[in-house]
């Protein structure tokens, strides 16, 4: 018990002490909202390819929560990259509407990006079908890289 308090006490206090996204300059804020868009980017465009290979380059090794799709919680990685390579399965082609893309630079090493999309899919068979959803992405820098940390996406319901 003392060691998870002591655990709880320590990670408090390097969160208090990371630098605050106001003390950062307005360029240095500005490059990294560059740098992470150009990832979501290259993952829109991977996706766009039916390449989840190349989707999940961007992805960090995680074990408590990599991904959350419409409910669904994919604890690690290779869960999530396994269950993309099945779902592109008998798709035709997917494309990206992306309406609205918002970056949020928490600290130097940590962005939160939201946006609002519309997925068009065509399928093997010729049907298609169209899905807008929101979704928020916590993109941590690792090993010099822009990373997924967290992603989750939520189809929008219609009334």
């Amino acid at each position: 018990m003392k060691i998870k308090c002591l655990l709880l006490l320590a990670t408090a206090a390097l969160a208090s002490a990371a630098t605050p996204r106001d003390t950062l300059s307005a360029t240095d804020n500005q490059a990294i909202i560059r740098a992470v868009s150009a990832v979501y980017d290259e993952m829109v465009v991977a996706a766009e390819s039916l390449d989840a290979d190349a989707l999940f380059r961007h992805v960090a090794e995680m074990d408590q929560g990599a991904v959350v799709t419409n409910g669904r919680l994919f604890l690690t990685r290779r869960e999530a990259l396994e269950t993309i390579r099945t779902s592109f399965l008998g798709i035709k082609s997917v494309t990206y509407d992306i309406a609205s893309r918002r970056c949020t630079v928490l600290s130097p090493a940590s962005v939160l990006l939201v946006a609002e999309l519309t997925t068009h899919i065509a399928t093997d068979d010729g049907r298609t079908f169209a899905r807008s959803s929101v979704q928020s992405i916590v993109f941590v820098f690792r090993d010099n890289n822009w990373k997924v940390l967290h992603s989750h996406q939520s189809n929008v319901r219609t009334s």
